[in-house]
């Protein structure tokens, strides 16, 4: 910037001494536009060449003038040479008038008192800032055959503000410009913090070659049209795949994040411009992360720019981008084993071998970030479940249990069964597992929920089904599309509960609801075959499932009311001896009569149980036998039945 405004101070002292030849001559106005005299009109009136011979005659003549030609030479010299000038010229492709009126906008910005200079060679009081007229006169150019402003407009390097003239426009630098020649390196005050961040060539040397064949196509479409589109979910590997595709190109790769750039300027095209501004100078590859924030008429204004362009895209928004998007493939068991052994973080957690764990996940797992879900915004229709209950606190036949063992053996082994011994040939169109818990109210599908996602180690999430069902149509499967792209993150459990009030059979089509219902389901069918997650459907009316759900299922296990051998253990679960403090709760209940006598499920005994804790509390008393029937007979009430005989008669009867 000193060289800058050295150069422009020399030759404004030169031009000023030709236009004090002027108005000595009587060829310019002594008052600076306030009047015109018939010289000034006379001066004005000769063509241009003749008062460029004028101009150098009087150079030549004037012992002033002489004496600045040679340090005049010298600062054009050093500043053709200085480097952060050089880059910037040389990056945008200016051409030498250009170069020159963005010197003068520099200038005067760095000085401002230059501004009276602009006005007085000008001869116009009110022209503070450089115009083409101005750099014609400082630089002794033609401003009509050598000034070519397409690049300097393309790329916003300076804003010619409104005049009536266009060769009287004053030029204003873009404050990137004057930022860089004094940083020397490209900083763009108006773009927001965090926007933008250069990445060296270096940066890709620890980086596994996690996705080769996106690899190659991406590389194939940069150098053939200079812009490659990646579809991924968030670390799914699209930062990874394009700084591999920098390194290939020998550049730097610049990451740009697209709402951030579209919030730094008064419309969009301003804000892309920005980033292919800072790449450009960088001659870095642009990487637009959350690409879908600017829309397809945004990215045609920049699209002829000539920086290459990678665009990072969620699966859900190709669409609206590019149809030819670049998918990036799930990694493969081998390649996240690969990866987690790369961050030397010990034996790999059954999460990475189980579950289709993206790259970011697993960076994020090594980290010794257990919760992988903590910053991921929970869809509406989800809600998250406690999970307070292990295999002892489930109470079911043996078969059962065994049978739902199965079935997290199952999920535990995915990976090593589908990629490991190659079974993921019989499941091309999706490979996760989802099982039905079908029974009645009440006898632990909930309670075995939540145990299996504890023992696999995953978050439980139960799907609101009064907030799935919209009358809208095409809302219904929009939700539905949330709900299942949130439940196939590896570290999720979805629960449908009451699934049959989704699942159920399909109608033959009488009217436009039976239709409308029917594509739901249909919706439905193709979504749970495609699904990649784990999942469980419960329901207590499983005739009423359409038969096409059941080949998709990959397990379906049956609760049945408990037996008396199970009801046993219910009630002593249910009815601690002791409390948690040692001291004693019941007295005289009789275990085996109650399971023996009374069919009851889970669910109601253990409602049971604490009625008749109440029951006793209030009265302040341990809890009998008599509290236990009492609350007992409530229960029973609830399901429209009475009990009117004493238990032990209850038992003989």
């Amino acid at each position: 910037m000193d060289l800058v405004c050295e150069r422009v101070r020399l030759r404004a002292q030169r031009a000023s001494r030709f236009m004090e030849g002027l108005w000595q001559g009587d060829a310019t106005s002594p008052d600076q536009g306030l009047a015109i005299s018939s010289g000034e009109v006379r001066r004005l009136l000769v063509h241009p060449d003749e008062l460029a011979i004028l101009r150098q005659e009087f150079e030549a003549a004037d012992p002033i003038c002489a004496e600045l030609a040679e340090p005049i030479a010298e600062a054009d010299i050093q500043l053709a040479i200085d480097t952060n000038w050089r880059e910037l010229v040389d990056a945008f492709a200016l051409s030498q008038g250009e170069a020159d009126l963005l010197c003068a906008a520099l200038a005067v910005q760095r000085r401002p008192e230059l501004g009276r200079v602009y006005a007085y060679l000008v001869d116009d009081g009110q022209a503070l800032l450089p115009s083409l007229q101005l750099a014609a006169l400082l630089f002794e150019h033609d401003m009509l055959d050598r000034v070519r402003l397409d690049q300097l407009q393309r790329w916003q390097l300076a804003e010619a503000l409104p005049a009536l003239l266009p060769g009287l426009a004053g030029w204003r630098a873009h404050p990137a410009v004057q930022e860089t020649l004094e940083r020397g390196t490209w900083h763009d005050p108006q773009l927001a913090e965090g926007a933008a961040r250069l990445l060296g060539i270096d940066a890709t040397e620890r980086l596994l070659p996690l996705q080769p064949e996106g690899h190659a196509r991406a590389l194939r479409r940069l150098e053939q049209h200079g812009l490659a589109d990646l579809a991924g979910p968030r670390g799914s590997g699209r930062t990874s795949l394009a700084m591999q595709l920098a390194a290939a190109l020998q550049k730097p790769l610049l990451l740009l994040d697209t709402p951030r750039l579209l919030g730094a300027g008064s419309n969009a095209a301003t804000g892309l411009i920005a980033g292919m501004r800072m790449a450009r100078h960088a001659g870095a590859l642009a990487c637009f992360t959350n690409a879908a924030a600017a829309s397809p008429e945004d990215w045609l204004l920049v699209q002829p720019f000539g920086v290459p362009v990678v665009r990072c895209f969620d699966p859900s928004e190709v669409s609206r981008a590019n149809a030819a998007a670049i998918t990036l493939a799930p990694l493969g068991l081998a390649t996240r084993l690969d990866l987690w052994n790369s961050f030397d973080a010990g034996a790999a957690p059954s999460s990475v071998t189980t579950a289709r764990i993206t790259a970011g996940e697993i960076a994020r797992l090594a980290s010794e970030d257990d919760d992988m879900l903590a910053d991921e915004p929970v869809p509406e229709l989800l809600t998250r479940m406690p999970m307070p209950y292990d295999w002892d606190d489930l109470i079911l036949p043996p078969d059962t249990k065994a049978a739902i063992a199965d079935f997290a053996q199952q999920v535990r082994l995915r990976g090593e069964v589908l990629q490991g011994w190659g079974f993921d040939r019989l499941t091309h169109l999706g490979s996760g597992l989802v099982c039905l818990f079908a029974g009645p109210s009440g006898v632990g599908k909930t309670m075995a929920a939540q145990v299996l996602a504890r023992e696999l180690g995953l978050q439980l999430f139960r799907i609101d089904l009064a907030g799935v069902v919209d009358k809208y149509i095409g809302e219904t499967e929009k939700k539905l599309r949330t709900a299942f792209a949130f439940a196939e993150r590896p570290g999720v459990l979805l629960m449908f509960d009451e699934a049959d009030a989704l699942f159920s059979s399909r109608t033959q089509g009488r009217d436009s609801h039976d239709r409308y219902v029917n594509l739901e389901i249909n919706y439905l069918l193709q979504r749970i075959e495609s699904f990649e997650g784990v999942a469980v459907l419960a329901t207590n009316r499983k005739s009423e499932l359409d038969a096409a759900f059941r080949r998709r299922l990959r397990m379906m296990i049956d609760f049945l009311n408990p037996g008396p051998a199970e009801r046993l253990q219910l009630w002593q679960t249910a009815l601690p001896a002791k409390a948690p403090d040692k001291s004693r709760l019941t007295d005289g209940i009789d275990f085996e009569q109650l399971a023996d006598g009374l069919n009851m499920t889970g669910a109601d005994i253990k409602a049971a149980a604490l009625g008749a804790a109440f029951l006793a509390r209030t009265e302040g008393s341990l809890i009998t036998m008599r509290h236990v029937l009492a609350a007992t007979q409530r229960e029973l009430a609830k399901h429209g039945q009475s009990m009117r005989l004493p238990l032990a008669e209850a038992k003989r009867a």
